[in-house]
C-alpha cells in the first residue's frame, strides 16, 4: 500500500540467480539458522533456482575498483561505519545536551550502552565523516555494479535480527548468538548499499527474559535483497513464496508475532538450542 502510494516504479525481481553469502552464514544459532534455510529451501522450490554460493570480500579482492586494487574490503571499510553513524549520531544532539544543560543544570542521563559509544565516538571529525561518506558511496556502486549487475535477476538472502533480546541497560550485554555484526555485518552492509530490501517474518524462537523473568518469544527474520527498483518486486516474491508454501504472510501485535507456541514445538526448539549461549532458555522437559 505505501509503495502504490508513492507511485514507485518497480522492475520485476523474479530472480534467475540466489545468492547465499558465506560471509554471513551459517549463523551460530542452530535455530536461526534452521529457519534461514527452511525459508531459503522454500524459495528454492517456488522459483525452480539452486542457491549460489558467494563470498562478498572475495569478490571484493576479485573487482575492486582500481584505485582500492589490493585492498580487503575490511581495511577499505576500516572505521567508515563508526565515522559516519559516530559524528552524526552524537552531534545531531548537541543543541538539546545544551538546552537540557541551561534549564535543568545538570547532564541529560544516557544508558550505559549509548553512552559507551558517544564516549568512543567523540573524537570523530566532520572531515573524517565526509571522507566515509564517499567511501560508502563508492562501495554502494561497486555492490550495484558487480554483485547484482549484469543481465541476470539476482536476489540475495541476508540474514536479519536475533533469537533473544538485545538489552540496552548495560554494557556489553548484547554479544550473543545472532545477525554477525561490525563494519562487515550485514545490518551495515546493507544500509551502506542503499538497495531495496525486504524483511521476511519466518518465525519465532523461546528466549529467557530477565525483565519479565519468563520465557518470551523472538520474533525471527531473514530479508531478501534485489537490484535498484525492485522494491515492490521483491515484496511480490516474498509473499507469493510464503503463500504458496502455506506460510502466513501477516503478523499478529502484541506479545507473540505468531500463534503462541504449543508444548511440543517448544520441546523441539529447546533441543536445537541447548548449546546456543546464555540468552536462549533451556526449558524443563513438559
Amino acid at each position: 500500500m505505501l509503495l502504490s502510494a508513492l507511485n514507485v516504479n518497480s522492475r520485476n525481481a523474479n530472480p534467475l540467480e540466489i545468492l547465499y553469502p558465506t560471509d554471513w552464514f551459517p549463523l551460530q544459532s542452530e535455530h536461526q539458522q534452521k529457519m534461514t534455510e527452511e525459508f531459503l529451501e522454500r524459495l528454492e522450490v517456488f522459483t525452480l533456482l539452486k542457491r549460489t554460493s558467494i563470498s562478498i570480500a572475495e569478490k571484493w579482492e576479485q573487482t575492486a575498483p582500481e584505485e582500492f586494487s589490493g585492498t580487503s574490503l575490511k581495511d577499505f571499510l576500516g572505521t567508515v561505519p563508526n565515522m559516519v553513524n559516530g559524528y552524526d549520531n552524537l552531534h545531531n544532539f548537541d543543541e538539546f545536551c545544551e538546552m537540557y544543560r541551561l534549564k535543568f543544570g545538570k547532564e541529560p542521563y544516557l544508558s550505559p550502552t549509548h553512552r559507551q559509544r558517544w564516549d568512543s565516538r567523540r573524537n570523530v571529525t566532520a572531515q573524517e565523516r565526509d571522507e566515509g561518506l564517499i567511501k560508502i558511496q563508492k562501495y554502494r556502486k561497486w555492490a550495484t555494479d558487480v554483485l547484482f549487475g549484469g543481465d541476470s535477476a539476482k536476489v540475495m538472502v541476508v540474514p536479519q535480527g536475533r533469537p533473544g533480546a538485545n538489552y540496552r541497560d548495560g554494557v556489553g550485554n548484547s554479544g550473543h548468538a545472532g545477525t554477525p555484526a561490525g563494519p562487515l555485518g550485514p545490518i551495515f552492509t546493507i544500509s551502506m548499499w542503499g538497495l531495496p530490501q525486504v524483511i521476511v517474518p519466518i518465525g519465532q524462537h523461546p528466549y529467557q527474559s530477565r525483565v519479565s523473568g519468563l520465557e518470551e518469544q523472538a520474533p525471527m527474520f531473514t530479508t531478501l535483497v534485489g537490484p535498484p527498483g525492485t522494491d515492490v518486486g521483491l515484496l511480490q516474491l516474498a509473499v507469493n513464496c510464503l503463500k504458496a508454501a502455506e506460510k502466513p504472510t501477516e503478523v499478529l501485535p502484541g506479545r507473540y508475532m505468531f500463534a503462541p507456541p504449543t508444548a511440543e514445538s517448544a520441546n523441539l526448539n529447546k533441543q536445537d538450542d541447548r548449546n546456543a549461549g546464555d540468552e536462549i532458555a533451556a526449558k524443563s522437559s513438559i
